[in-house]
């Protein structure tokens, strides 16, 4: 699924807590997009209301792929203390998506005691059974709480914090969470369903094939498949150097669509680690190859939307940046693209899709400048 940071399925995010906000959205919708099996992730909003909006945004975004969200209510203090053996028996349905848990008890709330201690015991329940809820569960699970959330599991739940795939804010004007540096990010367990056995084997292969001359190709290829693999398995270092090194490869052998592609999957990596930095240079680097291609080849409409895709991408950094200006415009190159690919090819359900995005993308921006006039045409387009 491609969309934006600000925007896009996280519109109605940004618009109530703006674009550091929507742009910590973003990072939860990456989850989907590089992972197919059990992950975790913590998401800290401010009151239950919050919560209720973020579950119908992800369900909305489930749904464009027929999938769903299963989630586990929680009406009461007892029915959160016990949550973790109703995980291990849930039944996976068709299609699930993801599982959902949220309990955001207000401040002033008569049971607010009550509800902290379920907290407590939910999460330690949780970190007793992770080894048995990782081999059970094959889909991520979003654990949303107050702002007390974190420091609990961090206290509670240390080994399975220690596993943990993401944890998220979301709140008016707050900063973004700081990761470590790259080189303090722990790697996580390799166990994540078929990923990371398929990286492991592609990496030993790319080992056998390294410094092997005319293989260079072969090798930048097996290189990216266990980029893939590593990101979907959520080890970043392994997976940036892997990505670096296709990148390297790529480049040497002039094969140039495959060096854009494998610079915008480096640059949605550490936009997901929170590198914005790092994003903007491959994303800019990535759109210089995929301008120059679609220059050298107007009719090619692959390359068209490459550019498109590329346009989007670098215009959720400089949203997540909070250069709202530079973000429009990037925005609108990449919305006329679509524009002209929707109008050859009325038919194509993808086209029109990607056109919906783009609208959705600039509407956001035009909010968060406050020129709601054009928004509202932007959304109605």
């Amino acid at each position: 699924m491609e969309g934006s940071i600000a925007a896009g399925e996280g519109s109605a995010i940004a618009r109530r807590f703006g674009g550091k906000a929507a742009a910590e959205w973003r990072v939860l919708l990456n989850l989907f997009d590089l992972n197919d099996g059990f992950a975790l992730a913590f998401l800290t909003v401010p009151e239950q209301s919050a919560a209720t909006l973020c579950q119908f945004e992800l369900e909305q975004y489930l749904r464009q792929d027929g999938r769903s969200l299963t989630v586990l209510d929680t009406p009461t203090p007892g029915t959160l203390r016990n949550v973790a053996d109703r995980l291990l028996a849930i039944e996976a349905l068709p299609g699930q998506g993801a599982l959902w848990i949220a309990s955001v008890p207000g401040t002033l709330t008569p049971d607010r005691a009550e509800w902290v201690a379920a907290w407590r015991q939910a999460l330690g329940s949780l970190n007793q059974q992770r080894n048995a809820l990782r081999a059970r569960l094959r889909v991520p699970l979003i654990v949303v709480g107050g702002t007390d959330l974190v420091p609990t599991a961090r206290e509670i739940a240390a080994d399975l914090w220690s596993v943990r795939s993401l944890a998220l804010w979301i709140e008016p004007g707050a900063k973004a969470a700081t990761l470590p540096r790259n080189d303090d990010i722990e790697p996580v367990p390799p166990a994540r369903g078929h990923d990371a056995p398929a990286a492991d084997l592609a990496l030993q292969e790319a080992e056998r094939l390294r410094g092997k001359p005319g293989q260079e190709a072969t090798l930048a290829a097996t290189l990216r498949r266990a980029a893939r693999g590593l990101t979907a398995a959520f080890r970043w270092q392994e997976a940036e150097s892997a990505w670096l090194e296709a990148i390297q490869l790529f480049r040497q052998t002039d094969n140039a669509e495959a060096e854009g592609g494998s610079l915008d999957s480096l640059g949605d990596l550490l936009m997901t680690t929170r590198r914005t930095a790092g994003a903007m240079v491959a994303y800019r680097q990535a759109l210089a190859i995929h301008d120059r291609l679609a220059k050298a080849d107007p009719g090619n409409t692959g390359w068209q939307r490459n550019l498109s895709v590329s346009l989007n991408k670098l215009g959720d950094v400089l949203v997540a940046q909070g250069n709202l200006a530079d973000a429009l415009q990037s925005y609108r190159a990449g919305r006329d693209i679509r524009v002209r690919l929707a109008k050859a090819d009325p038919g194509n359900a993808r086209w029109q899709r990607d056109l919906s995005v783009s609208l959705n993308n600039l509407g956001d921006v035009l909010v968060a400048q406050g020129n709601l006039a054009d928004a509202l045409q932007s959304y109605r387009a």
